[in-house]
């Protein structure tokens, strides 16, 4: 338990590191500001669905972005 304990205390600057990186995207990329007013999508959500779809531009429409 104490080694498993040293580990987690040895990489806890890595895990302060990427919680601090995702809320910065969440603040300042108007995708995900626009995402989050949904109710249910938060943050983490938001970006997650900005990553998979990308450019919204590449779909010729609205119903062919869910297919």
């Amino acid at each position: 338990m104490a080694d498993l304990l040293e580990t987690i205390d040895a990489l806890q600057e890595v895990i302060d590191r990427t919680n601090v990186a995702p809320a910065r995207s969440a603040k300042t990329d108007p995708r995900v500001k626009a995402l989050t007013v949904l109710p249910g999508v938060g943050p983490l959500t938001a970006m997650i669905i900005v990553a998979e779809v990308g450019d919204v531009t590449r779909f010729s429409s609205a119903r062919k972005l869910p297919s």
